[in-house]
């Protein structure tokens, strides 16, 4: 008769540990790299939506002599989530959505670009991406400019944009002021 526990060897409980813990550091690396890269992946889209939205803007007052009408309009159609009435702020019962804005531009652009779904929520209430053709804030005010938002972020794009107002959840507000024509 042979004796079975010098045969068969398995893995001590030491040895299992070891790789439960090794198992567990990985995950927690991976699912931290993965939220910032999520973050970065949607300001992507949301800056490349602004930027067909600039083009298409700055094509029309090519063509128009002037921007998009005296209108604040939220971008691409949507309103923030817990908002009524069709607004894309609680800061301001002028953005709402506004079909003849996208009615307006939609000629310029193959489809109306989506900004990011995210809600963004803070001191101030509920914003969402919007346009406004005589511009609101302080040295701005007359100007045509875009608000934008950038979660996760603290500076906006070196691409004219300027931090905005309002910083909320780690989130920064951009705005891009349009040129005179």
């Amino acid at each position: 008769m042979t004796n079975r526990h010098l045969t068969d060897r398995g893995f001590t409980i030491v040895e299992l540990l070891i790789v439960i813990v090794v198992i567990g550091i990985l995950a927690a690396i991976t699912i931290v790299a993965y939220n910032g890269i999520q973050s970065k992946a949607l300001n992507a889209t949301t800056l490349s939506s602004i930027n067909a939205y600039k083009k298409a803007i700055q094509s029309y007052a090519v063509d128009k002599g002037i921007y998009p009408p005296n209108i604040p309009a939220c971008l691409s159609g949507q309103a923030s989530l817990g908002v009524s009435n069709d607004q894309c702020s609680t800061t301001s019962t002028g953005y709402k959505i506004n079909s003849s804005f996208d009615t307006s531009i939609k000629p310029y652009l193959a489809a109306l670009p989506k900004t990011d779904s995210r809600v963004v929520t803070g001191t101030i209430g509920v914003d969402s991406y919007q346009f406004n053709s005589s511009g609101t804030y302080g040295i701005f005010s007359g100007k045509p400019s875009l608000y934008y938002w950038l979660l996760d972020a603290t500076t906006c794009p070196n691409d004219g944009s300027v931090v905005g107002p309002y910083v909320m959840q780690n989130s920064v507000s951009c705005i891009y002021v349009f040129p005179n024509i």
